[in-house]
């Protein structure tokens, strides 16, 4: 019976392990893309602790829309329920800090730090047929 227990804590510390790396490789397509020379670009080595994943109770609470993505991440999930008791709609949303070193139009390397944010939805809609990450915007 452990060896049970242990073995569905592994496989789901490894799938979201799986996910962040995922969404981490989505990162850096989003930011290679608006990059003038994204073959020069060097990111900083995947670190799960610049991925976060934030569950949600929907798109329809205006306070949760004033409130912002970068306020939201750091909110507890006590806070967050709280927020998402008049909307049933859920997604979880992610943030993924990443910083790099790209040439620039004049060939001059120049570091940044970027967030990405990403959007995926649990339940399918009318709208969305499955559950996968979708990209939000990049700052």
């Amino acid at each position: 019976m452990k060896m049970v227990l242990l073995i569905a804590v592994a496989c789901m510390i490894a799938g979201c392990s799986n996910e962040k790396s995922e969404l981490y490789d989505q990162a850096v397509e989003a930011i290679k893309e608006r990059l003038k020379a994204p073959s020069t670009a060097k990111f900083d080595s995947y670190d799960e602790g610049l991925i976060h994943i934030m569950d949600s109770a929907g798109t329809g609470n205006p306070l949760k829309e004033a409130i912002g993505p970068d306020v939201l991440m750091a909110m507890s999930d006590s806070t967050l329920e709280k927020l998402g008791e008049s909307d049933n709609t859920v997604y979880q949303a992610a943030q993924v800090v990443l910083t790099y070193e790209a040439q620039n139009s004049y060939g001059v390397p120049i570091k940044s730090t970027k967030k990405v944010l990403f959007k995926k939805w649990l339940y399918p809609t009318s709208l969305v047929s499955g559950s996968f990450w979708e990209l939000r915007n990049e700052n």
